[in-house]
């Protein structure tokens, strides 16, 4: 997403440097799911071409057995044919903000199947949104933690520099990471700028996590959406120079090896059945992200994916 007006960006940036609104907080609606979860089935998605980190597979057979990949052939009781589809991991958002439950139908109908919320102590408000089986799932932290160089790693995005070869270097030299959020992660600098930055980090072997400071409807007229918004960020990260596999691991492997979420990124029996079923190869066009068949989150279906949206 781009901003032309400076008054637009100046209110998603000024609104994502806060968490929860507190004045949301006796707003029953905010916590009241629209959408009915589906039941666990041991399904079989049939001939789909799954991938793998790198490349897509020939076509085989995927189990989903409970909220888990499963290798048994035992007990399906619900096939799907997968022929000239494609199964991702379910995606992760690295930094969002999120606000009420809505928040969370999206991210799923958009196959963003875990986000984290950074730097928040609202409590109370986000554990009224947990534990609502087949929504996104998401993980909080009450405050921000810089490693060494990072806050001038994050500043030197924003000022578009081209960014100093001993800032890279002790960001890889200490294991650190990048969350560029290409789209509003801009400050003064031009967009070509920031393009030109990241594309710096990147070349330089500096990991790269998708993230896009989603805070939905901010002002009239004025929104940053959940879900579309990260489909977007991948877009942005293949136009700074990475490949659609990278661009994607970005997204799945890559943050969950980061943020120590061991049971999800990729697709293998065991692994947390957060899926997407694609109707087009994202590896061919990385906008195919958006051509979504179907999405499990923890084993369950969620039973409206955007393009074919009930509400």
């Amino acid at each position: 997403m781009r901003f032309e007006s400076p008054l637009e960006l100046s209110a998603i940036l000024s609104f994502t440097n806060a968490c929860f609104h507190h004045d949301s907080f006796g707003e029953p609606s905010n916590y009241v799911r629209r959408s009915i979860p589906s039941p666990l089935e041991k399904t079989a998605i049939m001939n789909v071409r799954v991938f793998d980190g790198d490349f897509m597979s020939a076509p085989r057979t995927v189990f989903i057995e409970d909220d888990r990949i499963s290798a048994s052939p035992q007990g399906v009781n619900h096939t799907i044919d997968g022929t000239g589809r494609f199964l991702v991991p379910g995606f992760i958002d690295s930094h969002l903000h999120l606000r009420k439950i809505t928040d969370l139908e999206t991210l799923s109908s958009y196959g963003v199947t875990t986000a984290l919320q950074i730097s928040c102590q609202n409590y109370t408000a986000y554990d009224k949104l947990r534990g609502h089986d087949g929504l996104t799932d998401f993980y909080t932290a009450a405050l921000q933690a810089w490693g060494a160089n990072g806050i001038h790693a994050e500043n030197a995005v924003r000022r578009g520099d081209p960014t100093t070869r001993g800032i890279l270097v002790d960001i890889k030299r200490h294991g650190q990471l990048v969350t560029p959020t290409i789209a509003t992660d801009l400050g003064s600098a031009s967009l070509s700028n920031v393009y030109a930055t990241v594309h710096t980090m990147y070349k330089a072997g500096v990991p790269t996590l998708a993230r896009t400071d989603a805070v939905g409807q901010v002002a009239a007229n004025v929104s940053h959406p959940f879900g579309s918004s990260l489909h977007q960020e991948l877009q942005n990260l293949v136009y700074i120079g990475m490949i659609p596999a990278e661009a994607m691991d970005a997204a799945t492997r890559v943050p969950a090896m980061f943020h120590r979420l061991n049971d999800r990124g990729f697709i293998a029996p065991g692994m947390r059945a957060d899926l997407l079923l694609l109707n087009s190869n994202p590896l061919v066009n990385i906008s195919n992200t958006l051509d979504i068949e179907r999405v499990w989150i923890g084993g369950r279906q969620y039973p409206s994916v955007t393009g074919q949206a009930k509400v």
